[in-house]
């Protein structure tokens, strides 16, 4: 009844009765793809389906030994971060306080997603988050954050209860971040800056072996993954020029002379 339901698109049904569908019966993956399928579904309930689905991935790796449950269980967290940002993208200011209540609400508004957000320049998501975590006004929280003399950062994440040894690493992002703002540097996209994480990497040196010992392990598997993406959109682009060039080779030369010359016509 559930997925008949789901799948209607003239149904119109509460986001807190879709949450209830989620919690009691998101282990269904027919379901879950009725879910999906409705262009009205609510962000936050979105994302729930989509942790739902993460975990099922998760248990069937590890049921299969493929990976053993630690790595699948970070490997699996990480590709939920990265859809959660990319669900934030490009939302407004009521979805992305909606979308942050309900992953605090949840457990996953945890500091590592925090930073892979300020590392890959998603700033309005950074906002919503401490604006939760602190419980001042999303104005001042943008204020302090975006201090450039840094202690209006240092002040927000203390009172967001963040933890202490990550603070080197969140005010080199941001520092970087204001660099690239104020240079008018060419922005990465959306993905990890890996400027940014190599600025994060040398603050948390500095820190005793003890504490920076997985603080640098996690900016190193971000830093591999900004080098994957960057090698994914180089390849893409490789693809494509010679996907041009095998065109070009194909046509026969009197007709690239003949559009050559009327070119030339239009132009004068």
């Amino acid at each position: 009844a559930l997925r008949a339901l789901a799948a209607n698109p003239g149904a119109e049904v509460t986001r807190g009765s879709l949450m209830r569908i989620v919690e009691r019966h998101g282990d269904d993956a027919a379901l879950r793809e009725a879910l999906l399928a409705r262009p009205d579904l609510p962000l936050d309930v979105r994302q729930a389906v989509t942790a739902r689905l993460a975990s099922a991935l998760s248990a069937f790796v590890s049921g299969c030994g493929w990976l053993s449950p630690e790595r699948s269980e970070r490997v699996t967290r990480e590709a939920r971060e990265r859809t959660t940002l990319g669900l934030a993208e490009g939302q407004d200011g009521t979805d992305l306080r909606r979308l942050v209540a309900y992953l605090r609400q949840a457990g996953q508004l945890t500091p590592g997603l925090i930073l892979r957000a300020m590392l890959s320049g998603r700033m309005a998501f950074t906002e919503a988050a401490l604006t939760d975590l602190t419980g001042l006004a999303a104005g001042r929280v943008a204020g302090l954050l975006h201090d450039p003399r840094g202690s209006g950062l240092a002040a927000l994440y203390r009172r967001a209860g963040l933890p202490p040894a990550l603070e080197p690493a969140f005010a080199a992002a941001m520092s970087a971040w204001h660099e690239e703002e104020a240079g008018g540097r060419e922005s990465t996209g959306a993905g990890l800056s890996r400027r940014m994480i190599e600025r994060a990497v040398t603050a948390c040196e500095r820190l005793p072996f003890a504490e920076a010992h997985a603080i640098v392990a996690l900016l190193n598997r971000f830093d591999a993954e900004a080098a994957r993406d960057e090698a994914r959109v180089l390849a893409r682009a490789l693809a494509s020029e010679a996907a041009v060039e095998a065109v070009l080779d194909t046509i026969p030369a009197a007709l690239m002379e003949s559009y050559r010359q009327d070119r030339l016509r239009l132009a004068a």
